[in-house]
C-alpha cells in the first residue's frame, strides 16, 4: 500500500524505504550481518536454490538480502502501461520496449535512495 501511495505521488523516497523494509534474508544458509558487502538478489524460484546450496551448512562472508520482485513488476506496471508500451519487431527475436523516461528515473532515485540506506555499506 506504501509504495502505491509512493508511486501515485512520485515520492521515490517513500518507495525506497518501504523496499528496504521488505528485504529479507533466507533462512536457510547463515549470512554475516555485519558485512559491508551486500548483495540484493531478486527472489525468483529458478536463481535462489543455487545461491542456498552455494552456502548450504556454511556460513557466507557476505550478506544476501532477497527482494520480492512483484514490486518492481507493480512499479513498471504503474508507470509503464500497456497503451505506452511501444514494441519494436526489426527483425528481431525478442520484442524490446521503450520505457517511459518518468519510470527510469524513478528506478534511479529509488536505487540511490536505498544505497543511502545502507549508509557505508557496498550494494
Amino acid at each position: 500500500m506504501v509504495i502505491f501511495i509512493g508511486c501515485k505521488l512520485n515520492l521515490p523516497s517513500l518507495t525506497a524505504y518501504s523496499i528496504f523494509l521488505l528485504l529479507f534474508r533466507s533462512k536457510k544458509f547463515i549470512c554475516n550481518k555485519q558485512s559491508k558487502k551486500k548483495f540484493v538478489i531478486f527472489y525468483r524460484t529458478t536463481g535462489i536454490p543455487d545461491i542456498e546450496a552455494t552456502f548450504y551448512k556454511s556460513k557466507s562472508k557476505y550478506d544476501f538480502l532477497y527482494f520480492d520482485r512483484r514490486i518492481l513488476s507493480f512499479i513498471f506496471n504503474r508507470f509503464n502501461n500497456k497503451e505506452k508500451i511501444i514494441k519494436n519487431k526489426n527483425n528481431s527475436i525478442k520484442d524490446t520496449f521503450v520505457y517511459d523516461d518518468k519510470y527510469l528515473i524513478f528506478l534511479q532515485n529509488i536505487i540511490l535512495k536505498i544505497v543511502k540506506l545502507f549508509k557505508n555499506k557496498k550494494v
